[in-house]
């Protein structure tokens, strides 16, 4: 089962691959992590456009076990899939709760800059650095921090905190001086102290 599982999956015959991975939960009690097979039958749904359908399975898999380590992930997940469907509210709410329950890893990081990124669009500013301050300070992600930290300071110039953005600017160059998001602070400063 969870050869023809995963072989399905990698075909990306969504539909085959959770049946597959399902008579693998049905007919193997006791097979090892459970959860993460779960969340890959989750994924078919997910990726053959069933966001329903999708959204209720990351669900159980939440309920089952809320500080799992699969959990977060499926949280991030069902935010993905809000904001596909246009409910970004109920996107923030599960963005939040991954960015609580990723601790300090990938999930963590990537749900607060989705949030930055969100509360940006929302105009709120302040909210929003704080999201992108926090992948690059707590997470030190080494592909969002940079990016984390470039945002941070268009929020803050957005939000009228000049000091704060050109802080924000300048870590960026110093931490990452051969990114992408260093050349554009590099920009930005020269802008600023003109």
């Amino acid at each position: 089962y969870a050869w023809a599982g995963q072989y399905l999956y990698d075909k990306k015959s969504w539909p085959e691959a959770a049946i597959a991975m399902q008579a693998l939960l049905d007919h193997v009690p006791n097979y090892p992590d459970r959860p993460r097979v779960a969340f890959k039958i989750a994924e078919c749904a997910e990726r053959a456009e069933q966001w329903d359908d999708a959204l209720a399975k990351y669900e159980a898999i939440v309920a089952a076990d809320p500080n799992g380590a699969v959990a977060a992930e499926a949280r991030y997940r069902q935010a993905e899939i809000q904001e596909k469907k246009k409910n970004t509210d109920r996107a923030i709410e599960l963005y939040q709760q991954a960015a609580e329950s990723g601790g300090n890893g990938d999930v963590g990081a990537r749900a607060h800059f989705r949030l930055g990124e969100l509360r940006a669009v929302q105009s709120q500013f302040e909210e929003a650095a704080k999201h992108f301050m926090r992948v690059a300070i707590l997470y030190l992600h080494p592909q969002l921090a940079p990016e984390a930290l470039f945002r941070a300071g268009q929020c803050f110039e957005q939000g009228n905190q000049k000091e704060q953005a050109v802080k924000a600017y300048q870590e960026v160059v110093k931490e990452y001086p051969d990114s992408e998001p260093a050349a554009k602070a590099k920009q930005r400063l020269a802008e600023l102290s003109a």
